[in-house]
């Protein structure tokens, strides 16, 4: 069993790998890899990695390692993709990228354009590749939930404006455009390691409800943690925790009682680390930013207290 930092480890070699597999002998390949490394926070990578190691069935882990390496690097990859083209003037027009110029800023539009194209193909070429039992169900369920009904639907939403209309079109854009990767993390990382159809149906629909409030979760924590520090006139715009305080607030604990509740019945110690140290660290950033959070009349116990009783719950076990 790989403890955290040993999964940390092995998915930036395996992503420092399998990223070079589907790069040209050329020097537009720098283009390509100022885009994914050096890598974020790797949460999506984890996730795959923790329910790959948490469903474990025999020795599968060890024995599958290299393919559940694509599969992690394949959806840090996609992610990069989807980073590289909203950054783009014509969608959210962003300069800077993880404190530094976004692709399309470094090294041209038409530039950024075609890295994006390059990463959402080698994507899929990853994919293609795994030989597993469920393979074919990793592939389709990869199709589905990052394609036209899935991430780029949640796209969409939140560049027409219609995330803005109501406070349900908020929720479905945060569904499909940051749910939908995350359960298609854990998703795909435990039929990698499963062997036998009812548990790997059984275990789908529990990771697939997991990972819809994993990732509501994650967005509304964002919202909040954004205003921990200054943003300009567009984000206070459209920040539901100014606008739709009592729902958004009413939805954020609903969706952290849901993941705490899997979490404390879940056997595998992997996805606990992980979601710990998510919540852990995104608490230290509210707890530390809570001075410029009162100027919108925000409760600190209302919001922080609940994450801490996780936290507690979870580090008991």
């Amino acid at each position: 069993m790989k403890n955290l930092t040993q999964l940390v480890e092995i998915a930036q070699a395996g992503l420092q790998k399998n990223l070079q597999s589907g790069l040209p002998f050329h020097n537009f390949k720098e283009a390509y890899e100022y885009a994914v490394l050096p890598p974020g926070k790797l949460f999506r990578p984890l996730l795959c990695l923790a329910a790959a190691q948490d469903y474990n069935q025999g020795e599968n882990f060890d024995k599958r390692v290299s393919d559940i390496l694509k599969l992690s690097s394949a959806l840090e990859i996609h992610h990069s993709y989807t980073l590289v083209h909203d950054d783009l003037p014509a969608m959210d027009d962003d300069d800077y990228r993880r404190g530094r110029l976004s692709t399309h800023k470094k090294y041209g539009q038409w530039q950024a354009i075609l890295v994006g194209d390059g990463l959402l193909n080698h994507s899929y070429y990853l994919i293609s590749d795994l030989e597993t039992k469920f393979d074919k169900q990793i592939r389709k369920f990869f199709g589905w939930a990052l394609g036209a009904k899935g991430l780029i639907q949640g796209q969409y939403l939140d560049l027409s404006h219609e995330m803005n209309h109501s406070f349900d079109n908020l929720i479905e854009t945060h569904n499909l455009k940051t749910a939908r990767l995350i359960q298609t993390s854990m998703i795909c990382g435990m039929l990698m390691t499963t062997e036998e159809p009812q548990l790997a149906s059984q275990n789908f629909y529990k990771l697939y409800r997991f990972g819809r409030s994993l990732g509501i979760l994650f967005q509304l924590i964002d919202d909040l943690t954004e205003l921990t520090e200054e943003i300009n006139q567009h984000e206070k715009d459209v920040n539901p925790w100014l606008h739709q305080k009592e729902q958004t607030q009413a939805r954020y604990l609903l969706e952290l009682r849901k993941v705490s509740n899997f979490l404390k019945d879940h056997e595998g110690s992997s996805l606990k680390e992980i979601t710990s140290q998510y919540l852990q660290k995104q608490k230290t950033t509210l707890e530390n930013g809570w001075s410029h959070l009162v100027q919108y009349n925000l409760d600190q116990k209302t919001l922080l207290n609940p994450v801490m009783s996780v936290l507690d719950i979870l580090s008991s076990r």
